[in-house]
């Protein structure tokens, strides 16, 4: 009924999660922090930079936005991937 990210077999869903499903979640979902904390790293983000530059007119204030948003991404990603 439910297609399966990780093995692209049906999984039918019985309310019950699995302690083998649910780790596989985590791993994705720590995988998806990591993109995104590596995205909102000053590496490669220039538009959004620029657009959130324009909305608070301060470089400054930009800056910590994005670094504050790097960071909770990577805080996500090492908690959500610890063993």
């Amino acid at each position: 009924m439910y297609n399966s990210i990780f093995h692209n077999k049906a999984i039918k869903w019985d309310g019950v999660m699995s302690e083998r499903k649910l780790k596989d979640y985590k791993n994705v979902l720590a995988k998806v922090c990591l993109i995104l904390g590596t995205f909102f790293n000053p590496l490669g983000f220039d538009a959004a930079f620029a657009l959130v530059t324009k909305l608070t007119k301060s470089y400054i204030v930009t800056d910590i936005i994005f670094y504050s948003v790097a960071l909770f991404f990577f805080g996500l990603y090492f908690l959500l991937s610890r063993k």
